[in-house]
């Protein structure tokens, strides 16, 4: 099955999470919001791999998976 990732990009209050929530609810792609990821870190833990694997755990119920990033290199999204 081929697996799309879909990334809303914008800065912090710009709407991604709404957009987000109604891709969601109104279609069949799974919107997975990764800034509660990055929270929920701890010291040292590596958030781009958490945040793949997070992703990867979407994709195997889903072929299609939307997530959103601030755009910056900060690793906040």
């Amino acid at each position: 099955m081929r697996k799309i990732l879909y990334i809303l990009i914008g800065p912090k209050g710009s709407g991604k999470t709404y957009i987000g929530s109604q891709v969601n609810k109104n279609t069949d792609i799974k919107f997975l919001r990764v800034e509660p990821i990055w929270l929920k870190l701890a010291p040292g833990e590596n958030g781009w791999e958490t945040v793949e694997k997070e992703i990867d755990k979407e994709f195997q119920q889903h072929s299609k998976v939307m997530i959103e990033s601030l755009g910056a290199g900060d690793g906040f999204n």
